[in-house]
Parts: structure tokens; C-alpha cells; sequence
């Protein structure tokens, strides 16, 4: 069984204070250790593959279960977790090393003929031994993972004889085994993960990993990043009250779903323009894909690729390099394709220092949220790049090591020493691409459909064993119909040089020269085309002046040789011909060539942004500024949703800076530039790289309009334009540091300006200038900012400062936010010195009193009290806190408000509800959510002093303001009446009650409960709540225990985590039972069954028999013929469903129900004992009920025995006619016997009475259909 709900039931807003003597017994190690065992389980349910099951506490910290998808076979990982960094390092000779192989074994036993690996995770590094050192030198656990991926394993094994001595299981296999079998039964399954991240680094790597896999279900990064604390619940509440303990990818993605997901109410939209940058995305950049093999004809170099492999496998690392054109990409992409086919590639191909660096980033990132990823390829690696890119290449290579996924890395050198040691590319991880051997050439002939023993050797000297010079060859003589003439040709050039460098250079201008027509012309054409293009690119380059002819076929025979595939659609010159372009034309004829590029991309209705970003390329060696302006004022007026995307996708636009001298002597466009690159930075970039963009921006501008060429009228519009975007960019909010001396700049600006005349024409109760101040001060980054802006406020004269603080329009939600938002960043960053901020936050409050802000000043002193007493625990302190300020601000509602909250944390009910009494005058004025919780707080303290009907007064009062801001459908609100409904039935208005629960049932038909955690617990505290009503009735306990309700339970904004892990039934059993309590209160049987709920409810069986029976019990309970009348064979109906579907045996699950019809009581059923014996208790029940409220009579008895009799066409109640039976024949029959006597105010013999008194209790007991089943 699970947890009882009732447990999980809280109303929020209550702390628990710690005995001063526990702080003696803490124990703080462990409990580390027990928070890195939690951090590094969630790690490993991020990274769970879909249908694996993650198990925890169960076998090892953790364990998983899935299908080795070479095999299909299942397999168990177990991992145990130690953070024992403040230990040391860990070696071969430690005991929990040597613990974790005897617990590997007793797994492997335990499960004997299935797959099972062990990992021991460790924030340890690996250490030597020191006693017993391996004769070698090498750490043992290093040997160890040589081991394991294939290398020698006498050395281990003498070691581990030595160290594993009293383990006779795994000593036999040491001395009887060979070195494959050994390597494959203990080593190969044990991994040693050593050196792994602290618990911060653990925490950091889940954030992030959520904030990709968050993007891809649509949420923000932020509340992805939060997500892991919610999480974190769910894994220790799994662990603690899961009876399996187990989760899925299916449980993450749910969860995770329901908590990026929000509904954004109305009084936030001056906020909500608030963006979060998630930073570059790897799929809007073309650089990162599916590894998958060279499409066309290739050779499939199996002696290389079999190296690489087994590299990869020994070391985990390979790092191929090699010239231009010997097939690096191509080896490492083959190699990936052996190992299986969930591979990766990032394409580093011609990037910068920050653009790899950021592509390093985002990938790390990417694998962390995709555990399908079972490899990574890097291509095209420069080590020239190691001072930008070490730190991120090193987080990169260790995220893969301890995830034991391989890498591969493709570079023209050889890794430098720094580089080595973070990839972990030993010099024998190191390989260099080897040229084409003769085994290559053939099988390449072989593709190309030509005999390789008589073309391989030849097209092997002819390339001089270059691969892509080899592969031109060999296309050359497929296209030529291999000529018999063509070797005499070739040797006659004297292909025979031994110079290997001169040699290829030689080989490459003949194939050159032997390209025919205008093939080589469009191939130094597309040589000008930077990075990946298309081939409609390609064919307008063929056409620009002068036109070339058959494009097309050229192009067919230049591409899988002199042109590259990439992707499904993707093109790129070979870098063989590399400056093709430059040797080929002239510089005009180059500037013809990159306008022709300008033009046909302008020209597309529908532009990729990496295409946009070529365009900028070759406008800028053209010197086009006219394109180059084009493509600003596409960036500068595409949407918040694309910028992120043109961001990730525009890096050379992004980072242009060079080569732009030919717009000096424009210096406004070269401010819209700079504006434009801004706007994408924006979008993706850190606080600190957006504020750094914003000053060099506003330094331009400022050179500009001082410049001596300045134009004072031009510079004004492009000043206005600039602070206008800068300061309406959503994702900038909180990062620009002096973002109000900007504004103040802008409006100026715009006052004195026609052309913005419109903005200040506008009905709203403030200008979008003081939008932008509100917009702004919402977001600010922690207190410190709120302070610097109030140095700047206070430095205004009060006409100035009076129109800023005008934007607050005197609402307590601006003013909330306003001040709460800032403190709150800092507690997100768990940066908060309480009693510094309290102090801090009274000295805003004097000056915004100085400024004569009572509303302002009253919310600061709200917030000092908030930092003493729930972040300083200093209840008293906050108290008197209070106190002050009330003599500074008598009478102030926030000061009034903050003492309730501080009484509501403290239990103390009687306070709240004296506070609440005082402000209900004044809350109509303040913000409806504001008055809304201060409603909802004094009615559950009303409710804690079972002082009901005012806690039902206050509930609805809430929910009446909930509603003015939002929708009767809100879940708030919805809660909000459904918490109403607790107290009006507590009140003892139970039929006022259930009528209110229709409605909120009514209501949770539009509310999925998948939205997010509060809409999972409105519903399913809804349901509950139903519970607890018919448990005021009847004895109905929950695992042992009674159904238990809480004041506020269902309008908790933050509702137990543990309430997810609760199952949820559908509304129909909901509606069942609240019919039934309906009933017992009264409510008229018509308007039950009117309810569209119920009528559903209906068609299910297994809730119909209830309902009927309980509409029965309403007619009998009231003493009312025509609705025993009514309501008769509908319930013998539902008795005999229940006794031919077996009922008594195999009861239905009402949760679960199954749709049916009941069915009807035909005629030649009337004479079944089970009916007539129904009809007759029936009957009998009626007549003990009225006896029992003294309104049997001889007649109400004649009146019920007719009914039955027209029922059953036969007289069952003989007892009670004129003339009944001389004696009683059985027990029933006395019963009736005793009724009649007794409403005919008859005396009765002593076995008579004694009967009577037996009937009546029995009759009168639990309603009918109230046994086990119903």
C-alpha cells in the first residue's frame, strides 16, 4: 500500500524548529555522503535510457536495468557511490575497492546466467600502492581499466590473488580462467569511476542536463534548472516510501514536464517579458549530428578502422590526425558506425577560440540530458585553440569518461601535452591516418564497379596514395570508362616521383586539369562559398556573369570528390582545393562572385540562419554595406522566439569585427551592427557577457554623436533606436547593469522627439517609458541592484522620482514584485546574510518614507521582517521590527499583513483571525492575489479554532478574488472553493456543501491535471476531500489510519512532493461518491441525479449499484413512499447484477470500472428467491425505520406492501394484511410479525419483543448495500 494521504496533507506556511541539544548529535559527513549518494542518483536518472528502470537502494546505492541493444539481453549496472574526497585517493589495496568486487560477485552469483556490471563511484582520485605495489609502477585501478578494455592482465591478476585471498569464488576463477575469460567474468564488468565531480559539480551537471532536455519539452531553462530540487524530493521519496523504489524515463519526462510548465496569471504580464537565455543551441547550428558512414562509393579502410576501434575500446579516447584529405572525418565516422549507431558529431570545422568553446559547452551539456548517446566524435579539433578551449574540452572528455562512452577526435596535429592529459589521449590513444594502401585502392575500385587488379595499384601511384587524390582518380577513370590508354598517359607525366608532398601537389593540378567544360570554373566558384552551402547556391554561383553551361551535370560529377557531402542536403568544397577561388580570379571578379552569393540568399523567401550568416560572410568581402544593412534590420526585427536560433546559428556574424573598415565612414550603420550583434548575444549570453556588450554599445554611440562628422538630428534617431531595443529586450532584463541612466537617456529622447510623440499617447495608468522602468526593476539581480537603484532614484529630484516610482501605479503586486524579486534571486543563489539584508531593507524603508512612499516603504519593512523571521529564525527580533516601523508608517496594511504571516508561522491561530477581522475592511483596495491569500490564511487559522463558518466565509472571499484576476477554471481559485467546501461541511451545511463540490468537480473537468504539481494536487485533494466527507459517516480508514483533512490543504501553492508519487483516479468514481454523500445530506434525489457527473458516473456498474442503493436508503431513511416507490427495482436490480456477476468473490474496482448496462428486472425473475428476498428486506427496512421514528402506522405499512406487491405480483409482506399467518415461520417473518404488532400499538410477548428489538437494529443499522464490495 502506499503512503497514507492524508500524511502528505499540508497547508503550507509552517516551520519545524530544532531542539538546541540535537545540534550535538549531527552528523554531518554522513549526511554529506547520503546528499552525493541523491545527487548522483538523479544524475543517473537523467541519463537512464527509454524503457531501463532505475532501482534504488536495492541493488548497491543504485542500480539499472536495461537491454544491451547489441544483444537485446538485459542487463543490471549497479553503482556504488563514495564521496571520500577529504580521504584521499583510492587504491587497488583500499577496502572499499576490494569490498566492491566481493559485492559485484555476490551479484553476479545471485543472478547467475544474466548479465551484471558494477561500477564504484568515487570523487576520490586514483592513488599507487603503497604496500604490495604492481611490479610495473602503475596505479592498480589504472592497470585495472587497461584491463578492461583488452590489455594485458597477468599483473592484475597476481595482484588481485594476493589481495582477494579468503574469497574462494573469485580465487578459484583467478587461478582457472584464461585471460579472456577472467577479463570477461570480473573485469570488463567493473568499472572504477574515480575523480569524479564534488557534489557541487554533480548538482552543476544536473542543472544543465535538465535545462537541454527541459528546451527540448518546451519549458524555460530556469524553471529547468529549479526542476532539480523538485526532483531531488522525488528520488529520496522514492527511496524512502516507493515500495519498489524504482523509476523511469517515462517518470523523469512526466515530472519534469509538469514542472517547467506554468500558467502565467494576469497580474505578472508586466514581468513576464522577463527571457531566459539557455544558451547556443547545437541543432539551430548545422554542427552537431548523427555520426553515420560517407555516402556514395568508399572504401571501407577496415586495418584503420579496426585500430581506431580498439583504441577507443583500451583507452576510451582516440585522437586521429592527420594533412588535409587523408580521411580523417571519414576513419573516425566508420569507427563510430562499428560501435553502434547512437553516435554524435560536433563539427569544429573553422571555428574560433569562443565559437569551439561554446560548441564544447553546449554538447557536454546535450550529452548529459541524452543517455542514448553512446559516442562522441569531435571533428576537426585545432590544438591551436588549447588556451580557449582546455577547460571546456576537459569538462567534455571527463562528463564522457565517467559515463564510459568513448570519444574520438579529429585534428591536423597531434594533441599537445595539455591536451593529452584532459582527453586522456595517452601517446598510445594516438593515431595517425594513414595514407591509402593498396587494400584501400582496390576496394575502392571495387565500389566504383572497376577490376582492382588492374586499377588499384595504378590509381594508388596516380594519387599518390592521398585518399581523397586516390578517390578523384579512381571517379575520374569510372567517368573515362576505364581507357586502357590511361596508364600509358599517366606514366608517361612521371607519377613515379618518390617526393610524397610534390608528388600530391602534382597529382592535384593534373586531376584539376583534367576537369572538362566549365567543371573546374564552378568548382573555384564554390570554392568562394565559406562553410556548408546548398545546391541551389551552387547553381546560382555557376550563373552569376558570366554564365556557366550545364551546371547541373558539372556539379553532379564534382560532388563525392571535389565537393563534399554533408548531411542529407549539405555541400563544402574539399579543403584539396582551398584558395582555388583566389589562384582562379581576379579581385573583381571575387566581388562579382560574393555578390552573386548576397544576392541569390537575399532572394529566398524562407532563409536558414546559417545561410543568412554566409550572406554576412560574403557581404563583408564584398563590401557590401547595402547587404550588410539588409541583414542588420533582419536581426533586429526578427522575433524574441527566432533570436535565440539566429544566435546559435550566426556565430560569424555574432563575433564579426574585423574586415568591416569599408563602414567607417558609416558609422550609424556600423551602430546598428553592433546593436544587432548585441540583440543576439542577448539571447544566449551570460549577465556578464550582455553587460560587457551593453557598455561597449553605449561607448560606440557615445564616440559617435561626439564624433566632429556627427549629425546631430541622425545621431539623436540612431541613439533613440539603439536604447529602445537594448531596453525592450526581454532577454536582457537584470543583466544590464546601468540599464536606468539608459532609460532616463532614452526618454529624453523621446519627449523631445515627434517621431515618439505616440508612445506617451496612451489610456493606460502608465507610458510604456515607465513599462520599461517597471519591465526592468522587476528583474533586477538581487538586492545589491535594488540598492544601487535606489542611490539613483534618491540622487532625482522629486518630479523626476515621482513619475519613475509613478510606474508602480500604487499596486501592491508591482510593489511586490519590485522588491520580493530581488531578495529572491539571492535566495536562489543561497547568497543571503539575513541580518545584514534586514537591516539594509530598513534603510530603503526610511528613504522611501522620505520620499513619501508609504506603499513602497511598507513592503520594504515587509521584507525585513520576512529575512528575520524565517531566514534569521529571530521571531521576536521581527516583532519588534514591526513594531518600529509601524510608528513610522501607523496603520500601514503591509506592516499588518507581515504580522499575521509571522502569527501564521507560528501556530498562532488566534492572532491570525484577529489580524484578518481587522483587515477585512481594507483588503478590497489591495491586489486581489495579495487579498486573496490574506483571506485564505485567516480562514484555515479559523479552521484550525473550528471556528467553521468563518473559515467558509474567508475561503470564498478568496476564491471571489482569485477570481476577479483570473477565471473560475483557475486551479486557485478552483482550490479555493473546494477548501470552502471542507468548512461549510465541518459547519454542519452538508447539503450546501456536496452542491458546492459539483461545482468544483464541474469545474476540474477543464483543469488537466498534468499542468503542473498544484493542478496534480487540486485534483487529487479533491477527491480525498469527498473521502473524508462520507468518512464524517461512516467507519472508513486508510491504511490503518483515519481520513484526515487539513484547513487550506487543496489552496497550497506548494503542495507535498509527495503527493506526486499518489495514483490519480478518473472524476467518474469521484462523482459516485459524492452522490452518495449527497444523498445522506439530503439533497433531493432529482437534482443527485441531474448532475451531468453523476449521470456519467452512471454508466458504470459498479457505480451505479451504489447509487442506487443509496437512493433507496433516501427514500426509506425520509419515510417516503413515492421515493421507495421510485426507486425499488432500480436497487433489486443492482442486488441481482451483484449476485450473477459474482460479486461476493471478485468484487469491481469502482477506480478501474468497466462501462455496462444493469439489467432489467424482467417478469420470469420475480419468482428468484434473491429478488423477492430483496424486495421484502426492503419492505422491512422501511417499517423499522418508521417504527424507530414513531411514525409506523397500519396503513404507511398497507401502502409499502402494495408497492411491493406491484412489484412482484405476489404478496410477500402476508404479515401485514388483515389476516395475517397464525405464527411466525422464520425470523424474517417474526420481524414483520413484531412491525405490524407494534404500529398497530399492540402488546408484545417477552420472544416477540426481543425480535423486534433484533429487527429494528438490524434494519436500522448500516444502510443497505453497505457490505464489503459496495
Amino acid at each position: 500500500m502506499g503512503q497514507n494521504i492524508s500524511s502528505l496533507i499540508s497547508a503550507g506556511g509552517s516551520e519545524w524548529a530544532l531542539a538546541a541539544e540535537e545540534g550535538k548529535r549531527q552528523a554531518i559527513a554522513s549526511l554529506r555522503g547520503y546528499a552525493y549518494q541523491l545527487h548522483q542518483s538523479l544524475a543517473a536518472w537523467i541519463a537512464l535510457p527509454n524503457g531501463a528502470t532505475l532501482h534504488l537502494e536495492v541493488a548497491e546505492d543504485y542500480a539499472a536495468i536495461a537491454r544491451d541493444p547489441a544483444t537485446l539481453e538485459e542487463v543490471l549496472a549497479a553503482t556504488q557511490v563514495k564521496d571520500k574526497r577529504e580521504s584521499g585517493s583510492v587504491t587497488l589495496n583500499s577496502a572499499d575497492v576490494l569490498e566492491a568486487i566481493a559485492n559485484f560477485w555476490s551479484l553476479r552469483e545471485a543472478n547467475e546466467g544474466r548479465k551484471v556490471r558494477f561500477a564504484f563511484l568515487t570523487t576520490s582520485p586514483i592513488g599507487k600502492e603503497r604496500r604490495a605495489p604492481l611490479p610495473s609502477g602503475t596505479p592498480g585501478l589504472e592497470v585495472w581499466a587497461t584491463a578492461a578494455r583488452g590489455g594485458p592482465v597477468d599483473e592484475l591478476r597476481a595482484a588481485l590473488k594476493e589481495r582477494l585471498a579468503d574469497h574462494a569464488g573469485i580465487t578459484a576463477l583467478l587461478a582457472d580462467a584464461s585471460d579472456d575469460e577472467l577479463c570477461e567474468t570480473l573485469i570488463a564488468p567493473i568499472r572504477f569511476v574515480c575523480g569524479a565531480p564534488d557534489i557541487a559539480g554533480v548538482e552543476a551537471d544536473n542543472r544543465a542536463a535538465l535545462v537541454e532536455l527541459g528546451y527540448e519539452l518546451g519549458g524555460t531553462p530556469e524553471l529547468a534548472a529549479r526542476a532539480a530540487d523538485h526532483l531531488l524530493v522525488r528520488v529520496l521519496d522514492t527511496v524512502i516510501e516507493s515500495a519498489d523504489r524504482r523509476l523511469t524515463r517515462g517518470d523523469l519526462i512526466q515530472q519534469l514536464f509538469d514542472l517547467i510548465t506554468i500558467r502565467v496569471p494576469s497580474r505578472t504580464a508586466i514581468g513576464a517579458g522577463g527571457l531566459t537565455a539557455r544558451g547556443i543551441d547545437l541543432d539551430a547550428t548545422g554542427v552537431w549530428r548523427a555520426a553515420a558512414p560517407p555516402q556514395g562509393p568508399f572504401a571501407p579502410r577496415s586495418v584503420a578502422v579496426d585500430a581506431i576501434g580498439a583504441i577507443a575500446a583500451e583507452h576510451g579516447v582516440a585522437w586521429i590526425h592527420g594533412s588535409t584529405g587523408l580521411g580523417k572525418s571519414i576513419l573516425a565516422e566508420l569507427a563510430a558506425a562499428r560501435r553502434g549507431s547512437a553516435w554524435r558529431v560536433l563539427d569544429l570545422r573553422g571555428a574560433s577560440g569562443p565559437v569551439a568553446r561554446e560548441r564544447l559547452a553546449a554538447a557536454r551539456a546535450h550529452i548529459l540530458a541524452a543517455p542514448d548517446i553512446v559516442g562522441l566524435v569531435v571533428d576537426d579539433l585545432s590544438p591551436d585553440l588549447e588556451a580557449e578551449i582546455l577547460s571546456e574540452l576537459s569538462a567534455l572528455a571527463a562528463t564522457l569518461a565517467r559515463r564510459d562512452t568513448p570519444l574520438l577526435v579529429t585534428s591536423n596535429h597531434p594533441p599537445s601535452h595539455r591536451i593529452a592529459r584532459a582527453t586522456g589521449a595517452v601517446d598510445a590513444a594516438v593515431f595517425a591516418a594513414p595514407p591509402f594502401d593498396e587494400s584501400d585502392a582496390a576496394d575502392l575500385v571495387a565500389a566504383y564497379r572497376g577490376d582492382p587488379a588492374e586499377w588499384a595499384w595504378f590509381a594508388l601511384l596516380v594519387g599518390g596514395t592521398h585518399p581523397q587524390l586516390v578517390d578523384a582518380a579512381i571517379a575520374g577513370l569510372k567517368r573515362r570508362g576505364w581507357p586502357d590508354s590511361a596508364m600509358e598517359e599517366w606514366a608517361e607525366a612521371g607519377m613515379r616521383n618518390s617526393d610524397v608532398e610534390a608528388e600530391r601537389e602534382a597529382a592535384r593540378r593534373r586531376l584539376l586539369a583534367e576537369l572538362t567544360g566549365d567543371t573546374l570554373p564552378l568548382l573555384a566558384r564554390t570554392a568562394r562559398i565559406i562553410g556548408t552551402f546548398d545546391r541551389p547556391l551552387a547553381v546560382a554561383v555557376g550563373e552569376a556573369m558570366p554564365a556557366l553551361e550545364r551546371i547541373g551535370l558539372s556539379l553532379d560529377q564534382l560532388t563525392g570528390h571535389w565537393i563534399e557531402r554533408v548531411g542529407s542536403r549539405g555541400l563544402r568544397t574539399s579543403p584539396l582545393v582551398s584558395g582555388l577561388d583566389r589562384e582562379t580570379f581576379s579581385a573583381d571578379e571575387l566581388k562579382a562572385i560574393d555578390e552573386a552569393i548576397c544576392v541569390h540568399l537575399l532572394k529566398r523567401t524562407a532563409m536558414s540562419p546559417d545561410l543568412i550568416d554566409l550572406a554576412f560572410a560574403h557581404a563583408i568581402f564584398a563590401q557590401n554595406g547595402g547587404v550588410v544593412n539588409m541583414i542588420v534590420q533582419m536581426v533586429i526585427t526578427s522575433t524574441d522566439e527566432n533570436r535565440p536560433k539566429l544566435a546559435s546559428a550566426m556565430t560569424l556574424f555574432r563575433r564579426a569585427d574585423a574586415g568591416l573598415g569599408f563602414l567607417d565612414e558609416y558609422p550609424l550603420q556600423r551602430l546598428l551592427l553592433l546593436l544587432a550583434q548585441h540583440l543576439l548575444l542577448s539571447s544566449i549570453g551570460s549577465a556578464d557577457d550582455v553587460n560587457r556588450s551593453a557598455e561597449r554599445l553605449v561607448e560606440r554611440l557615445d564616440a559617435a554623436t561626439k564624433s566632429p562628422d556627427a549629425r546631430p538630428e541622425a545621431e539623436e534617431a540612431t541613439a533613440g533606436i539603439v536604447f529602445m531595443k537594448m531596453l525592450m529586450d526581454g532577454y536582457a532584463f537584470g543583466k544590464i547593469r546601468d540599464w536606468f541612466p539608459l532609460l532616463r537617456r532614452f526618454r529624453t529622447i523621446a519627449e523631445e522627439k515627434a517621431s515618439y510623440a505616440h508612445l506617451f499617447e496612451t489610456e493606460l495608468d502608465r507610458d510604456p517609458i515607465q513599462f520599461l522602468f517597471l519591465a526592468h526593476a522587476v528583474h533586477l539581480p538581487g538586492r545589491a541592484a535594488l540598492s544601487d537603484l535606489f542611490g539613483n532614484l534618491d540622487a532625482l529630484d522629486s518630479g523626476e522620482r515621482r513619475y519613475w516610482l509613478a510606474a508602480l501605479g500604487g499596486q501592491a503586486a508591482a510593489t511586490s514584485m519590485f522588491v520580493d524579486n530581488a531578495w529572491m534571486k539571492d535566495v536562489e543563489k543561497d547568497d543571503v546574510d539575513a541580518i545584514g539584508e534586514a537591516a539594509e531593507f530598513a534603510r530603503l524603508a526610511e528613504i522611501a518614507t522620505g520620499w513619501d512612499e508609504p506603499a513602497l516603504a511598507g513592503r520594504l519593512y515587509r521584507a525585513q521582517s520576512v529575512m528575520l523571521d524565517e531566514y534569521a529564525n529571530d521571531r521576536a527580533g521581527a516583532e519588534a521590527a514591526l513594531d518600529a516601523a509601524e510608528a513610522k508608517l501607523p496603520g500601514s496594511f503591509e506592516i499588518m499583513r507581515s504580522r499575521a504571516k509571522i502569527a501564521w508561522r507560528a501556530d498562532d491561530h488566534q492572532k491570525v483571525v484577529a489580524i484578518t477581522g481587522e483587515l477585512a475592511g481594507r483588503v478590497d483596495d489591495v491586489d486581489a492575489l495579495e487579498a486573496a491569500f490574506v483571506w485564505r490564511e485567516g480562514a484555515m487559522s479559523a479552521g484550525e479554532m473550528e471556528l467553521y463558518d468563518q473559515s467558509r466565509r474567508w475561503f470564498e472571499a478568496a476564491e471571489r478574488r482569485v477570481r476577479e484576476a483570473r477565471s473560475a477554471s483557475d486551479v486557485f481559485a478552483t482550490a479555493l472553493a473546494a477548501d470552502a467546501v471542507w468548512a461549510a461541511f465541518a459547519a454542519g451545511d452538508r447539503a450546501g456543501a456536496v452542491r458546492a463540490m459539483a461545482s468544483v468537480l464541474g469545474r476540474l473537468e477543464a483543469i488537466d491535471p498534468a499542468l503542473n504539481e498544484t493542478a496534480r494536487a487540486l485534483h487529487l485533494l479533491s477527491r480525498h476531500l469527498i473521502l473524508w466527507m462520507r468518512a464524517q459517516d461512516e467507519n472508513i480508514r486508510i491504511d490503518d489510519g483515519p481520513v484526515l483533512f487539513v484547513p487550506g490543504a487543496i489552496s497550497n501553492p506548494s503542495p507535498n512532493p509527495g503527493l506526486a508519487a499518489q495514483p490519480l483516479s478518473p472524476l467518474a468514481p469521484a462523482w459516485m461518491m459524492l452522490a452518495r454523500v449527497a444523498l445522506r445530506a439530503g439533497v433531493p434525489p432529482a437534482e443527485v441525479l441531474d448532475w451531468v457527473g453523476v449521470a456519467d458516473s452512471r454508466r458504470y456498474p459498479a457505480h451505479d449499484v451504489m447509487i442506487r442503493t443509496d437512493l433507496l436508503n433516501y427514500g426509506i431513511e425520509r419515510q417516503s413512499i413515492d421515493d421507495f416507490s421510485r426507486f425499488l427495482v432500480p436497487h433489486v436490480e443492482g442486488i441481482q447484477h451483484i449476485a450473477e456477476s459474482d460479486w461476493q468473490q471478485n468484487p469491481p474496482d469502482p477506480v478501474n470500472a468497466v462501462p455496462g448496462t444493469l439489467p432489467t428486472l424482467t417478469a420470469d425473475k420475480l419468482a428468484d428467491d434473491l429478488v423477492r428476498s430483496s424486495l421484502r428486506d426492503s419492505a422491512l427496512a422501511y417499517g423499522a425505520v418508521s417504527l424507530k421514528g414513531g411514525l409506523a402506522q397500519p396503513h404507511s405499512l398497507g401502502m409499502v406492501r402494495g408497492v411491493v406487491h406491484e412489484v412482484a405480483k405476489a404478496d410477500l409482506l402476508p404479515e401485514w394484511s388483515d389476516t395475517p399467518p397464525a405464527e411466525a415461520t422464520d425470523l424474517g417473518s417474526a420481524a414483520a410479525e413484531s412491525i405490524a404488532r407494534l404500529a398497530a400499538h399492540k402488546t408484545l410477548t417477552l420472544e416477540q419483543l426481543f425480535v423486534a428489538h433484533l429487527s429494528i437494529g438490524v434494519q436500522t443499522g448500516p444502510p443497505i448495500g453497505a457490505q464489503k464490495g459496495l
